[in-house]
C-alpha cells in the first residue's frame, strides 16, 4: 500500500518544480517581449557629452494635430525636436511616457524645442480625443503637437524612425517602442532616450537644449 505521506511529499515536489519551470518560461517571454518593443538604441549622451553625429534622416509626414489643423515635417525645419509614439487608450507605457515627456518639457523651459507625439491608434484618436488627452495629461500645447491621420502613414513613420510599432491584431494589443527620438534642425535623427525612467527624460531634455542652442548643421560654415 502506498504511503500517504510519501505521496503528499511527491505531490508538493511536482508542484514546486512546475512553479519553477513556469517562472523561467515567463522570464524568457518577458525578456523577448521587452527586446521586441525596445531594441537597443544608440548610446545616450550625458549632458556634458557631445551630441552624437546625425544617424539618418527622420521621415517626412503630413498629418493632423490636436486642433484639427494640418501639420507636416516642414514645419519642424530649423528646430530641434523630440518625438514619441503613443495612443490615448493605452493601458501600458504611454501614460508614463507622456509624464516623462511633460517633465522634459518643463525642464527645457523656453528652449526652442518642439515635442511631437504620433498616435498609433488614429481610428480612435481623432483631434478631439487628442485635445482631451492633452487637457487631462496637463500638456502645454504651445510647443507640443499630438498627431493623427492615416494609420498606414503613421506606422510607416515609426518604421522610418526605425522604432518598433505593431498594430493591434485579434487579442494582441498595439506593441510599440518606448523611446524618445531626438531630431536636429535639419531633420536628422541624432539619438534615442528611454521614455520610461527618470534618467532618460533628463538626458533627452539636456541633449535637446544643447542641440537647440547650436546653429543648424546646414547653416554652419
Amino acid at each position: 500500500m502506498d504511503d500517504p505521506k510519501s505521496s503528499l511529499r511527491t505531490g508538493w515536489v511536482v508542484v514546486a518544480l512546475a512553479a519553477i519551470v513556469a517562472s523561467i518560461v515567463m522570464a524568457v517571454l518577458m525578456r523577448h517581449r521587452t527586446s521586441a518593443i525596445d531594441p537597443a538604441p544608440p548610446a545616450q549622451p550625458a549632458s556634458d557629452e557631445q551630441i552624437p553625429p546625425p544617424l539618418y534622416d527622420a521621415p517626412t509626414f503630413t498629418l493632423i494635430d490636436q486642433d484639427g489643423k494640418p501639420f507636416n515635417s516642414d514645419q519642424l525645419k530649423g528646430r530641434a525636436w523630440l518625438a514619441d509614439f503613443i495612443f490615448t487608450r493605452c493601458g501600458g507605457p504611454c501614460p508614463l511616457m507622456t509624464q516623462r515627456m511633460r517633465e522634459a518639457q518643463k525642464a527645457m523651459g523656453n528652449a526652442p524645442v518642439m515635442l511631437v507625439s504620433f498616435s498609433l491608434d488614429p481610428e480612435y484618436d481623432k483631434p478631439a480625443a487628442l485635445k482631451e488627452y492633452a487637457r487631462t495629461s496637463g500638456i502645454d500645447e504651445n510647443n507640443w503637437r499630438l498627431l493623427t491621420g492615416n494609420a498606414a502613414e503613421i506606422y510607416a513613420i515609426a518604421k522610418g524612425f526605425r522604432m518598433t510599432a505593431i498594430p493591434a491584431s485579434g487579442e494582441q494589443p498595439i506593441v510599440h517602442d518606448t523611446h524618445f527620438a531626438l531630431v536636429d534642425q535639419d531633420g536628422k535623427v541624432r539619438s534615442f532616450y528611454s521614455g520610461q525612467d527618470g534618467e532618460g527624460w533628463r538626458r533627452a531634455a539636456a541633449a535637446a537644449m544643447k542641440l537647440a542652442a547650436m546653429p543648424a548643421p546646414s547653416t554652419r560654415p
